[in-house]
């Protein structure tokens, strides 16, 4: 998973339920967002590449059928490149899955389910051009789209809100399964994903001026498996890292605008291949940062954004990274808004040897939202 999302238009159960007023309806009319989005990373000597870097265009659609019943489906474009030392390039360009969601409020924002389709439209990538997906596919330097294709997979899921005193808590949980899948071109393989379940913890309260919230989230994986045609040859099984990610935030009017803090970890326990743990595959992230959202004028909002992560390795510094976002909502019509948005980061990760080397980040984008 990227560790942090990039367009958070497809609303997640786990942090829907702590909200403490919603509309019955996820989405009060229909909606479709679109526009573009860059990111890249460049490094100096050591890590044996120049840069990589992504172009993605999402596209979602949104849809409340009645006040209760909604769905939304989205999916994307992406073009992926890697560039060596000596001037060698690859690129990886085409649609990613898509994901169909429906979903069903009882109550008074009581409780939600959902169910969620990934359909297999993603690109299959060629084996010569695993490193381009693979250098995409960090949960450091995360890139808007971090895997083109994967298997047809089903997910269940509900959250359950209740206010008891002046705390809102939340509970969700879901399931997926994935079917197995060839995951490169032209590579007699198949990948059968294992069962992955997750379960969330929310709450949120008014403290003083402001509001503070936070969540647990524990996410298992059951062994994935892979194998050759009919059985025969190879056949592995890789059991995953469990994941727990952890989230704390405070909020409260400052001036004219509203400041947000927040921190969140993500600790990622160690990947098995046969009963022996895989090397490097232990992680932690942490990552705290602050955000001041204001009003220039009407139509205009405007967000600085500042934060630092960190990354380690089987307990072991890997990386850290200082970042900085300006965003920009622009209110162009009654129903239509632009989101403008550019980033750049400073910091380093370690090559084999434990040496740092300087990586510069950089990211752009701009997303529009139309109401119908």
């Amino acid at each position: 998973m990227n560790a942090k999302p990039t367009l958070a238009v497809v609303i997640a159960a786990g942090a829907w339920l702590a909200s403490p007023a919603r509309a019955q309806s996820l989405y009060p009319r229909p909606v479709g967002l679109s526009g573009v989005e860059g990111r890249g990373y460049a490094f100096r000597a050591g890590l044996g590449l120049r840069s990589f870097g992504q172009w993605s265009i999402p596209l979602v659609v949104a849809v409340p059928f009645t006040d209760r019943f909604s769905a939304d489906v989205s999916t994307r474009w992406a073009s992926t490149n890697l560039k060596g030392l000596i001037g060698s390039s690859e690129t990886v360009s085409g649609m990613t899955d898509t994901q169909l969601r429906l979903a069903y409020t009882f109550g008074r924002d009581l409780l939600v389910v959902s169910a969620v389709a990934n359909l297999p439209t993603g690109k299959k990538v060629d084996q010569s051009r695993i490193g381009v997906v693979g250098a995409a596919s960090g949960d450091f330097l995360t890139m808007p789209v971090s895997q083109y294709g994967s298997g047809t997979s089903f997910t269940g899921g509900a959250a359950l809100a209740r206010r008891v005193g002046a705390v809102n808590f939340g509970l969700g949980a879901s399931a997926r399964k994935t079917s197995g899948y060839e995951p490169f071109d032209g590579v007699p393989l198949t990948y059968n994903p294992g069962l992955e379940t997750r379960v969330q913890l929310a709450a949120d309260a008014t403290v003083g001026s402001g509001r503070i919230g936070g969540g647990l989230t524990l996410s298992t994986f059951a062994s994935d498996n892979f194998t050759t045609p009919g059985g025969a040859g190879a056949s592995q099984a890789f059991q995953s890292g469990n994941r727990l990610i952890a989230e704390l935030s405070y909020s409260a009017l400052l001036g004219a605008g509203m400041l947000s803090v927040y921190g969140w970890d993500f600790h990622r326990s160690a990947g098995k291949l046969a009963s022996t743990a895989v090397v490097g595959s232990r992680q932690n992230i942490f990552d705290v940062g602050a955000s001041w959202r204001v009003s220039t004028s009407r139509h205009v909002r405007i967000t600085p954004l500042a934060e630092i992560k960190q990354w380690s390795r089987d307990s072991k510094l890997s990386g850290r990274l200082a970042s900085f976002q300006l965003q920009l909502e622009i209110a162009a019509g009654p129903r239509f808004s632009i989101q403008p948005f550019g980033r750049t980061d400073w910091g380093f990760v370690t090559d084999a040897a434990q040496q740092h080397v300087t990586v510069q980040g950089w990211g752009t984008g701009l997303i529009g939202r139309l109401e119908f």
